[in-house]
């Protein structure tokens, strides 16, 4: 998993974990968050008009097909505006492209989440690898590791003539040493206050489907790791409340029958409860103060979650080839 942006040609498996080990060198005694910083899906570039500097948005494609498009989505900062608001347009003649308002908060929230859980692990000074969007369209395609990795399992060799996994994403992949693997899915449903009742479960069911998918994917690539390996399963919703979501599934059975297959449980109180909701991280409106009471929130979320585990402990080679893959 880790060792997809190394440049040096490898010619054995061995060759691909004597590089992990050296870009991780205290991969058997702390944590790492992979990538360390969060990158935005939606791209930007920073402009210049009279009075303001702000970033507008990079669309990859346009009505016309030229390219790369700007959309103005927000100002990063106002200086001083002039008398005449026409002043202060850009110059350059734009095609309008429109940015859907869900990439901004699919980017905020996956920024949201992994603050907090690289806050968590800070605090617990365990031994975890924790992955952000995992593209499994991307994986082993590397030449430099084309004899290294020629043996191990592939995305595509899921793919059937219904269901595209190669092509799957997985938002999170949490590596803990002493108790398994957490593959998990962020959605911003409830972000925006006006959302329905609909919508929510409609994006919760994505949620559950698109999970399915990367949880198989992730265990399909550790085949032949270990036997039993302890897998668990979450979808994050940072802007819904546990018993939001409780109601919803109270009222709804077609998703409580897709949550709680997807979650492995049989119950919505479980479910619910496997969810990471509003009221286990920290507040949106300041994302960034993940306070003691958080953390505290944070930890008895993941005890639950990994409930069951604790016969586990990877030894190290096996902890080591896991974040290889």
């Amino acid at each position: 998993m880790a060792q997809r942006n190394h440049p040096e040609r490898c010619g054995t498996w061995s060759d691909v974990v004597r590089i992990v080990r050296s870009l991780y060198p205290d991969l058997l005694s702390r944590t790492y968050i992979v990538p360390p910083v969060h990158f935005n899906k939606v791209s930007y570039t920073r402009k210049n008009v009279p009075g303001v500097n702000y970033l507008s948005a990079l669309v990859r494609t346009s009505p016309s097909g030229n390219g790369p498009q700007a959309h103005d989505h927000f100002p990063t900062s106002l200086t001083t505006v002039p008398a005449n608001p026409q002043s202060i347009l850009p110059q350059e003649t734009e095609i309008p492209v429109r940015v859907q308002e869900n990439d901004f908060r699919d980017d905020f929230a996956q920024k949201h989440v992994m603050h907090n859980l690289q806050a968590y692990a800070n605090s617990r000074q365990e031994v975890m690898f924790i992955l952000s969007r995992l593209n499994f369209g991307s994986y082993l395609n590397q030449p430099a590791y084309a004899a290294a990795t020629a043996h191990l399992p592939r995305p595509s060799e899921l793919d059937t003539g219904k269901t595209t996994y190669s092509n799957c994403e997985a938002d999170v992949v949490f590596i803990h040493r002493d108790h398994g693997i957490l593959i998990g899915k962020i959605k911003s449903v409830g972000r925006n206050n006006a959302v329905n009742k609909e919508t929510i479960v409609k994006r919760i069911k994505q949620a559950a489907t698109q999970l399915d998918k990367s949880a198989k994917v992730v265990r399909h690539i550790l085949k032949g790791v270990a036997s039993d390996l302890p897998f668990f399963r979450t979808i994050f919703l940072p802007y819904i409340s546990s018993r939001q979501l409780r109601q919803i599934l109270e009222e709804d059975n077609a998703l409580q029958k897709v949550l709680c297959a997807s979650l492995r449980t049989d119950n919505i109180l479980k479910a619910s409860r496997l969810c990471c909701c509003s009221d286990d991280i920290s507040d949106p409106e300041r994302f960034w103060d993940v306070t003691d009471t958080v953390l505290a929130r944070l930890n008895t979320w993941v005890q639950h979650i990994m409930t069951g585990s604790d016969r586990w402990k990877f030894t190290s080679q096996q902890y080591v080839e896991i974040v290889a893959r």
